[in-house]
This record gives structure tokens, sequence and C-alpha cells, in this order.
């Protein structure tokens, strides 16, 4: 009768566990819901997209905010990368390349601005940034993750800016000139000043 209470006592001890343990799953999943809702929010509220690169795979997964931005089909994607390099500008590629390839090197932070070309005649700047995940035992690159974010806005207007601040110091370098230089005599001695007639 004894070990039947003892054994009775175990189920009873497992099963509270068990609910304790169900009930502390849904908390996390409840949580972990909430920052992704949120963090969803925020980068559709910023215009942002993201992207995770499996370095050991070689494969790419984008969010679609940023297939959206680059006019990629997630199916034509399928992980790989170069779909989206072929939206880069030709002149770009190479040094977004070359900044993405030195910070998975150096572990430092990417943060890059190029073009893309998401359609025919639609020029596109971007900014992207994000870092490389390494293997804390090996400290082999595992991923590189980030966001990207049209700033084509901001590229139009600080191209204004400069072109008027170039007008500017054209106007300023002229009227300098002017006022360096004496006034020419516009009357001449062969002219003669008469009041009336």
């Amino acid at each position: 009768m004894t070990s039947e209470y003892f054994n009775l006592g175990y189920i009873l001890i497992a099963m509270g566990a068990l609910s304790i343990l169900t009930a502390v799953i849904s908390f996390f999943t409840k949580k972990t819901n909430q920052y992704q809702e949120n963090l969803n929010f925020a980068l559709e509220s910023g215009h942002m997209g993201t992207w995770d690169i499996n370095l050991e795979k070689h494969t790419i997964s984008c969010s679609k905010e940023m297939l959206d931005l680059w006019n990629i089909d997630e199916n034509k994607l399928n992980g790989n990368r170069a779909v989206l390099q072929e939206r880069v500008h030709p002149d770009d590629l190479d040094q977004m390349n070359d900044a993405i390839n030195l910070a998975i090197k150096e572990g430092t932070i990417y943060e890059h601005e190029f073009r893309i070309i998401p359609r025919a005649d639609d020029l596109r700047w971007v900014k992207s940034r994000g870092r490389c995940i390494h293997c804390p035992i090996t400290k082999k690159p595992l991923r590189f993750a980030g966001v990207v974010y049209d700033i084509t806005v901001s590229k139009h207007k600080e191209e204004e800016l400069a072109r008027a601040i170039k007008m500017r110091d054209q106007f300023f370098m002229i009227a300098t000139h002017e006022l360096k230089t004496p006034p020419h005599l516009y009357a001449t001695s062969n002219t003669s000043w008469s009041m009336g007639s």
C-alpha cells in the first residue's frame, strides 16, 4: 500500500511539473510573439526589410519588405544571393561585396549605401546595416544578418542641397570678383552730357 501512495505521489509531482512547464512555455511563446509583432511593426513603420545569409550553406532569406523593395518574388529568390546581386547597380556591386567581406573578416558592423535597380528605369538608393554572427567556440562565421531600407528620398535631397550650395558658391565667387574689379567708366570723353535739348 505504501508503494502505491509513493507512486501516486510521483505521478502528482510529475503532473504538477508538467503543468508548470506548460505554463512557462505558454508564457515565453506569448512573449516571443509579442516581440515578433513589435519588431514587424517597427520594420514596417521604418520601411525596412531584413536579410539573413547562412554562410555555411551560402543561402539567403529575406523579409517580404526587402523582397518588395527589390521587386523580387520569394519563389524566384529561392535562397540564391545572386538573384539579389543582379539588382545591385553594376558600379556598386564590388564595393558592396568588399564591405560585406571586410565586416565578416574583422567582425565589425557592416554599413553601406548603394544603388539598386528593382525595375527598368527605377534607380533606388538603399542603406544596409548588419553584422556577422560567429561560432563562440571556433570563431567561424556562421551567419551574416541585417536590415536594408530605402534612402532614395534623402539622397535626392542631399543632391538638391549640394546643387544649391554649388550655385550659392558660384554666385559669391562672381559677386566677389565683381566687387574687387573697379567699375568700368561707361561714359567716354566723346559723350557729352546735357540736361534737356
